[in-house]
């Protein structure tokens, strides 16, 4: 794509049976030896007594089968489901080349503060990071971001904003033990995704979007936020916030309605 490549009962009682009287110390022979067997095999506990281990068991659908959750399988249901919630071309392209793996990774980094391209090439963008010079008094040069840097996510929010957030949110919960088999591939231990999902999502739903002029000073072949307290943002704040504050607000709205429908806590202070 070269245009856009930048989660005991007890034992029931016994039925009483009538057996016929020639059977009787047949059956008492029987019971006898393996009541003995019993007792002589059986782990003893503290007091010498016999332990009995109860199993409860589950309704079937609940009993786990022991295989490994497919990815692969969720990567399928996904494709089918997620198909319906968007008609822009684009996104259906898109979805062609997502995976849940993506998608996880792409969390995890955003929760960390890192960039998501290495997660998400293909939600590149096109064109260049542009800045304009404007003088001030004295005679001085000022450099500043150009508004056609935030155009180049226009895509990318248009995109955005036409996915039905909603029922992407209603749909987590089908997806989410998917997505916990591909988290624990990545994951070390003890981190939920559940946790790591809200993380990210508070991470740009709670970040402030930029209004008006944003000034920069020269950074080596880059450039920096003049504000020191904006510079001193994560990688992956300072990457949203070159969205423009248009294209900020459209992925903001979508973010906090897919979080409200997913049932996942983004409240600000929990970051």
């Amino acid at each position: 794509m070269a245009d856009y490549n930048d989660p005991s009962p007890d034992f029931p009682p016994r039925r009483k049976r009538i057996w016929p009287y020639f059977v009787v110390p047949l059956v008492s022979m029987v019971v006898g030896y393996l009541v003995v067997y019993r007792i002589v095999n059986e782990p003893r506990g503290p007091e010498g007594s016999p332990q009995v281990a109860l199993t409860e068991v589950e309704p079937p659908e609940l009993i786990d089968s022991g295989l490994p959750i497919s990815v692969e399988e969720g990567d399928t249901n996904l494709k089918e489901q997620a198909a319906a919630w968007s008609a822009d071309q684009l996104y259906a392209r898109w979805l062609d080349l997502v995976s849940l793996r993506h998608l996880v990774a792409a969390a995890q980094l955003v929760a960390d503060g890192e960039n998501v391209k290495p997660a998400l090439p293909f939600l590149g963008v096109p064109g260049e990071f542009a800045v304009r010079e404007m003088e001030s008094e004295p005679a001085q040069e000022r450099l500043f971001i150009n508004p056609e840097s935030y155009a180049r996510y226009d895509v990318l929010a248009r995109v955005a904003g036409s996915i039905d957030a909603a029922a992407a949110g209603d749909a987590y919960s089908g997806f989410k033990r998917f997505c916990d088999s591909a988290f624990a591939e990545i994951s070390p231990a003890g981190k939920v995704f559940d946790e790591v999902l809200a993380s990210a999502l508070r991470r740009f739903t709670q970040r402030r979007v930029l209004e008006g002029e944003v000034e920069l000073v020269p950074k080596g072949a880059v450039y920096a936020f003049k504000d020191p307290s904006l510079e001193a943002l994560s990688a992956a704040d300072k990457q949203f916030l070159r969205m423009g504050p248009k294209n900020g607000r459209v992925f903001q709205r979508q973010l906090r309605v897919f979080a409200e429908h997913a049932k996942l806590n983004i409240s600000p202070g929990e970051r």
